[in-house]
């Protein structure tokens, strides 16, 4: 099942995650650092979930319908991985959830002001809408 338990040997950043799950204060930007192949993508589309998905699970709760994020008291939320939202996520094809690759070797301008014009809209269908900037080292100043 993906989601926070699929993100191996990183406890503190899945903590970290959590707690902001819990708090229900999602900041405006998360900055995931750290060598290539450590799971930075896999978190950012697990967290993506976490707040999007249609079915919310906790280890000691059953299943429970919300389109809010749970305050689980000190445990992580477990996606179901199996609603339309947590599908589309998986797949790579929810509106509200958009991958930036480098093109020819850097992030272009036109890029980032696409996703300017984007993030300025409110969300299709999904609660939050997130922006997964991968080699973000590659955007010039």
């Amino acid at each position: 099942m993906p989601g926070f338990e699929s993100i191996v040997d990183q406890e503190k950043p899945v903590r970290l995650l959590s707690n902001i799950l819990q708090k229900g204060k999602i900041p405006h930007a998360l900055l995931f650092t750290g060598i290539e192949g450590v799971g930075k993508r896999d978190a950012a589309i697990a967290f993506a979930m976490a707040c999007n998905c249609m079915t919310t699970v906790s280890p000691t709760q059953p299943l429970k319908e919300s389109g809010d994020i749970p305050h689980l008291e000190g445990r992580f939320p477990m996606v179901c991985g199996t609603c339309k939202s947590c599908r589309k996520i998986i797949s790579g094809n929810h509106p509200d959830v958009i991958s930036i690759q480098p093109q020819k070797g850097q992030i272009l301008i036109g890029q980032i002001r696409e996703i300017c014009q984007t993030l300025s809209l409110k969300p299709y269908e999904a609660s939050y809408r997130f922006v997964i900037i991968t080699d973000a080292h590659t955007m010039n100043p």
